[in-house]
């Protein structure tokens, strides 16, 4: 679509390790309907600038401001990506592009900011519990990374904010999941959530099952596995398979899909998120069917003393195939109400 001489359009996107989303909104449609979204693989660039610089090539736009969910802590106006050598700067983005303002987020706070406004057809429910309207919300991510965020509502006005959680220590529940921590402790490295329960983390525990607890590798999958750059679709689609699924692949995709309900239960602890916890990220849409199975919410629920109350709490694993950037066009819309970012 044309948008050259459209100085009013919004700029929305969604910097994740793997992939950028850029998008272009307009303030007075609805954020679900973009005017043109791109996707470009991030590792192929050397910053950020250049996917932007692509991106306003391609549209011919000249958007007036922009918000940008990063995957990484923002502070004072700037960011470093956890999983990639970026280090990004509102200042500097509003000198190289001429944007009147720039807004550097979380991608996870700017997924929970989507939150008020997913669908139903958006989300897919795995526990339906008992939710308040008014009562807080948790976000938790596995994607190339594993994020968390929260909301509240103040007033008549939904607050979002940014966690570091996916960063704390990784707390084993059972035989096997003491021998993955002990498969990746190393001096001076402590173990987090992160290290298992993203993308990568799939693919340690998969190594932990075949080199440590020396389940079989078939001669077919270590081959797939040889020939692509990303192992996890393969071994997600590998453990799903109908036909002939793969027990290594498997076991590996259900002790994953055990620690994030683990990790999700805590989650839940600490915040109480009675408006519900939300699963987001794009490992989650790949594995809805085993979201939906036992392995998930009971390891959700299997906390002590808390097994009743973590059962109200509604779970939902979010299926919008970017929510970030849907959360980056309804910060920017509601900011031109505001006149600022």
């Amino acid at each position: 679509m044309e948008t050259k001489g459209k100085s009013n359009v919004l700029l929305g996107g969604d910097i994740g390790g793997t992939h950028t989303r850029l998008g272009l909104f307009s303030p007075q449609t609805d954020p679900h309907s973009p005017l043109v979204v791109k996707t470009f693989p991030s590792k192929e660039f050397p910053d950020l600038a250049g996917i932007i610089a692509a991106f306003l090539r391609q549209t011919g736009a000249r958007p007036d401001m922009a918000c940008l969910g990063v995957a990484g802590p923002v502070l004072n106006g700037e960011a470093r990506l956890t999983h990639l050598p970026w280090m990004l700067s509102e200042e500097r983005l509003m000198h190289d592009f001429g944007f009147r303002q720039v807004r550097l987020v979380n991608d996870v706070l700017a997924a929970a900011w989507a939150v008020p406004h997913l669908r139903p057809e958006d989300l897919s429910v795995l526990n339906a519990g008992f939710p308040d309207p008014k009562g807080p919300r948790a976000v938790v991510a596995p994607g190339t990374g594993l994020g968390e965020a929260f909301l509240v509502r103040i007033g008549e006005e939904d607050c979002a904010y940014p966690t570091e959680g996916g960063h704390v220590d990784f707390a084993p529940t059972g035989p096997e999941e003491r021998l993955l921590l002990e498969s990746l402790l190393n001096p001076g490295k402590p173990v987090d959530f992160e290290l298992v329960c993203s993308g990568p983390g799939i693919f340690r525990i998969y190594q932990f099952y075949r080199d440590v607890l020396l389940q079989e590798e078939p001669p077919w999958l270590a081959e797939r596995l040889r020939q692509v750059e990303d192992p996890v679709p393969v071994i997600v689609e590998a453990a799903l398979d109908r036909t002939m699924p793969s027990r290594l692949c498997r076991a590996a995709v259900e002790r994953f899909v055990s620690i994030l309900g683990a990790k999700a239960g805590n989650t839940a602890l600490e915040i109480l998120p009675e408006g519900g916890l939300y699963l987001a990220g794009g490992i989650v849409p790949r594995m809805l069917n085993l979201l939906r199975e036992g392995p998930f919410m009971d390891a959700f629920r299997r906390k002590r003393y808390m097994t009743e109350l973590l059962s109200r709490i509604p779970v939902y694993a979010v299926v919008h195939p970017a929510p970030a950037l849907l959360g980056a066009a309804v910060f920017c819309r509601k900011a031109v109400g505001n006149g600022s970012l």
